[in-house]
C-alpha cells in the first residue's frame, strides 16, 4: 500500500535549516524511512520528518500489521508559512510516497 503524504503529513519546519539538501533530490529518489524521519540513502542524514498526525496515523497503520517498507520523492515543493513576511525565503519541502507492507507479506 502507498501513501501519499500532503504538506499535513510532514513536519514543515523541520525543512527550514536544510533547503540546499533538499533541492538537490528529485522526484524518484529513493528514501529510507527510519523511526519518524526519513534518510537520503548516500548520505544517511534526514532530509524529512513526519508531522505529529502522521506519526499517530502510522501508529494506527502498525497496530493493524502494516509498517513502512519503502519511500520516494514524489514532489519537491516551495512553501512559506501564512503569517510569514513577505521577504523570507521560502523554503523547500519534500512530499513523499510511502510504501507500506503487511507483516504477513514479509513471512
Amino acid at each position: 500500500m502507498v501513501l501519499q503524504l500532503s504538506h499535513k503529513d510532514v513536519n514543515l519546519g523541520f525543512f527550514k535549516p536544510i533547503k540546499q539538501q533538499v533541492l538537490a533530490l528529485r522526484s524518484g529518489d529513493p528514501l529510507l524511512p527510519s523511526d519518524n524521519y526519513f534518510l537520503q540513502p548516500s548520505t544517511g542524514r534526514a532530509v524529512a520528518k513526519l508531522s505529529a498526525g502522521m506519526q499517530e496515523k502510522l501508529a494506527s497503520w502498525r497496530d493493524r500489521g502494516y509498517s513502512p517498507s519503502a519511500a520516494t520523492v514524489r514532489f519537491v515543493v516551495a512553501w512559506k508559512p501564512k503569517d510569514a513576511a513577505k521577504e523570507e525565503p521560502e523554503t523547500a519541502v519534500l512530499l513523499i510516497d510511502l510504501t507500506l507492507s503487511s507483516h504477513s507479506d514479509t513471512q
